[in-house]
């Protein structure tokens, strides 16, 4: 690093000077940089308005499907009899649902089995209490008093103790009773009671697990009651929890495998429960039936999953069942219970409904219970109503977006970021078009349609009623007239899909002309031709097919092939002389005139904001604005590399002029010492 000496000779504030000198030096690189702010802060503003405006085109392509206009709902008049769906495009209608009788399930129960029910676990005190009339004796201020009577009142104290890792707190306001209900109420997993002055804990489940443990007590309570030392009777596991060789199928039991309806279920009486069967049946998916076992009956059930008369079959013979387990629980084919269909009548018309369920002209009818109910099918409005509000509600957002940035004022001398900023767009040619399109489809048409649907305003959508405010008129943003929406929805809502989502025109019964024996080629009047529905070409009235590829190569005569881009139609074989060919087709009117508005607004919209599209002319990475700003901050890095040498070189020439001074300032004082060394002359008399 280069030492600087500043004023040491000179007496000047170096520093002070040179920073004066650059602070001038510098203002035009401040221009640049303010200059590229804005143009980052316009990159920042357009960025956003693309943003808004693909959520737009979003919200407007919503309305060019037809299935947003097909929607419908089904309601019914009492859904604990029967719930509705409705597809698309079903008609409107009302139904009277008479549910006669539900359907039922097919049915297999088993014989009764030898199990042996399960026991709990308990833990008796070791001794009678002797406690009469104590045992609910009102709590009193002191706690030995409280169980006064029982006995135990000089044994007790506040405290808690731990039953199975639970705490039971123990209170001066307890009696036996309260503190048996809390062991109950516990998580502990036991029940607690008193009988012949005596207290038992009781397992809450059935098994050998867990058992009863007791710990720390310091209430003492435990040890009063005697439950302290008491030994514990293990519980014992129902016989459907222990392993199949310990209970009474065991004997007649092989390993192997049974089946029901196809599916395999394996058998390990080694391994395997009557539960973990059970289980096995249940998590089939082929099997399709839930199997239950009934502890009180002791009986094994299978329910088919399905309703109606569908059977449930059994592998019982040896081939399927070489367990032999189907025949041990009595599960075989002549125990089965066939289902039933349920019996219900729509409109009076006895209908089948095997599963609870009906579906007729789109509607599905899931029956839940008997008696009779009204399903309505009506058009989904609410559905089509959100879908128009939410086009609605973004295009004012929009519009909203460019109003603010056409009207934000430049400020003549800013001092801050935002006042630098402010204006940026003001005035934007992009902004100014796109506003002038947006508000051109409020008034937009379409002239093929009915005179009572060609505009939006006549489905509710407008810049406002009669006699609004010029305000509102400028900023161009829409007002929506719900109610008039959705009567239009209610009444027409094909008309409204039209008027919003028309994409293609029919022409039917074009006529392209007679053949003559040797042209194969002829071009349809609009393109380019939609590829559904397919075109009906003719010829002389007859049919012919359409194939993909070269026509002629087909064996036949009556197929042709389409450009659907050109519209031109090739035959296979030309059509003989004076024969008429004629088309009935669609073709795509997306940018045309006879669009419905939502679909010339869509690609009004992807124009502007597709990849490689108007706003990427401006803000891409190869856009005019992203260019700008590279290009400044080229310039930008360039002054600064350019000032910093401007800088070393000033401190350069201070340096050299200290240097110098201070060679002058020494040769000075050197002169000086001189002339001060010289003999002064002397005058006298002579």
């Amino acid at each position: 690093m280069a030492i600087r000496l500043s004023g040491l000779s000179s007496g000047l504030d170096t520093d002070t000077l040179i920073s004066k000198l650059m602070e001038l030096e510098r203002k035009p690189l401040v221009l640049m940089q303010n200059n590229n702010t804005v143009l980052q802060s316009r990159k920042t503003d357009l960025s956003g308005l693309k943003t808004s405006l693909f959520t737009l085109q979003g919200k407007i392509t919503d309305l060019t499907y037809a299935s947003t206009y097909a929607k419908r709902i089904a309601s019914t008049t009492d859904e604990k009899i029967v719930t509705a769906s409705a597809q698309n495009s079903s008609s409107n209608a009302s139904y009277n649902i008479n549910v006669i009788s539900m359907a039922t399930s097919t049915r297999n129960t088993g014989a009764a089995l030898a199990f042996a029910s399960g026991t709990k676990a308990s833990m008796v005190s070791t001794e009678e209490l002797n406690v009469g009339a104590g045992l609910n004796a009102a709590p009193n201020a002191a706690f030995s008093t409280g169980m006064a009577g029982t006995g135990l009142e000089s044994n007790v104290n506040a405290g808690y103790f731990i039953i199975n890792n639970v705490r039971i707190d123990v209170l001066a306001t307890d009696t036996i009773n309260t503190i048996l209900n809390k062991i109950t109420e516990s998580g502990a997993g036991v029940t607690a009671s008193l009988a012949g002055d005596q207290i038992t804990l009781t397992q809450k489940t059935v098994g050998d697990t867990p058992t009863i443990k007791l710990g720390t007590d310091t209430s003492g309570f435990l040890t009063a009651v005697k439950l302290t030392g008491a030994t514990v009777t293990p519980g014992v596991k129902s016989d459907e929890n222990r392993l199949l060789k310990d209970t009474a199928l065991g004997a007649g039991l092989t390993n192997g495998y049974f089946s029901i309806n196809g599916a395999f279920i394996s058998v390990d009486k080694d391994k395997d429960t009557l539960a973990s069967i059970i289980d096995k049946i249940n998590q089939s998916t082929v099997a399709g039936v839930t199997a239950f076992y009934d502890a009180s009956s002791k009986k094994i059930s299978l329910t088919s999953k399905t309703t109606g008369a569908k059977n449930i079959e059994l592998g019982t013979n040896p081939g399927t069942d070489t367990s032999n387990f189907l025949n041990s629980v009595g599960l075989v084919p002549g125990g089965q219970v066939a289902g039933n269909p349920a019996s219900v009548e729509v409109n009076g018309v006895a209908v089948t409904a095997e599963n609870n369920t009906v579906t007729l002209n789109g509607v599905t009818f899931n029956l839940k219970s008997e008696g009779t109910a009204t399903v309505t099918v009506k058009n989904d409005v609410d559905s089509m109503v959100e879908k128009i509000k939410g086009f609605v509600d973004q295009y004012n957002t929009v519009m909203d977006m460019i109003n603010a940035e056409l009207a934000e004022s430049k400020v003549s001398e800013p001092t801050t970021t935002a006042e630098l900023t402010s204006g940026n767009l003001k005035g934007d040619s992009l902004l100014i078009s796109i506003r002038a399109n947006l508000r051109s489809f409020a008034y937009a048409s379409v002239a093929s349609l009915p005179s009572s649907m060609q505009q939006l305003s006549q489905i509710g959508i407008s810049t406002g009623a009669v006699g609004s405010s010029l305000e509102q008129v400028k900023s161009g943003t829409l007002v929506l007239d719900e109610a008039k929406l959705r009567k239009a929805l209610e009444t027409n809502p094909e008309g409204v899909a039209a008027l919003l989502g028309k994409g293609t025109a029919s022409v039917t019964g074009e006529s392209l002309g007679n053949g003559d024996g040797t042209n194969t080629t002829f071009t349809l009047a609009k393109t380019p031709v939609a590829a559904a529905p397919q075109p009906s070409i003719t010829v002389d009235g007859e049919v012919y097919t359409l194939v993909a590829g070269d026509p002629s190569t087909v064996a036949g005569s009556k197929e042709y092939s389409i450009n659907y881009n050109t519209g031109v139609i090739t035959f296979g074989i030309a059509p003989a002389a004076g024969k008429e060919v004629k088309a009935t087709y669609d073709y795509d009117v997306t940018s045309g005139s006879e669009a419905g508005i939502a679909v010339r607004l869509k690609s009004v919209l992807g124009e502007l904001t597709r990849v490689g599209g108007t706003f990427d002319g401006r803000i891409g990475s190869k856009g005019s604005v992203t260019k700008q700003i590279s290009y400044q901050e080229k310039r930008i890095e360039d002054m600064e590399r350019r000032l910093k040498m401007r800088e070393e070189a000033l401190y350069r020439q201070f340096t050299a002029l200290e240097t110098l001074m201070s060679k002058m300032n020494s040769q000075s004082s050197w002169l000086t010492a001189q002339l001060a060394q010289l003999p002064t002359s002397s005058s006298g008399n002579e």
